[in-house]
């Protein structure tokens, strides 16, 4: 018994790291075009506005891991 709980540990420890992985590579494939300089305040904003969204991009997945479970 005490087994298959390491196991589901194991499958899950695998998810996640799979997970923040392809959120990794998502993030690196995100552009910002545009014509100008941007300041560093709004590019900061910027930055913080994509991560947030993969966030809840990522996080919006995170119940059919728990249904799985």
């Amino acid at each position: 018994m005490i087994v298959s709980h390491f196991q589901v540990v194991a499958l899950l420890c695998r998810t996640v790291t799979e997970m923040v992985s392809d959120t990794l590579k998502e993030f690196s494939n995100t552009y910002i075009i545009i014509n100008k300089v941007l300041s560093h305040n709004i590019f900061n904003a910027q930055i913080k506005a994509i991560v947030e969204q993969l966030k809840s991009t990522k996080i919006a997945n995170i119940p059919h891991t728990n249904d799985f479970l």
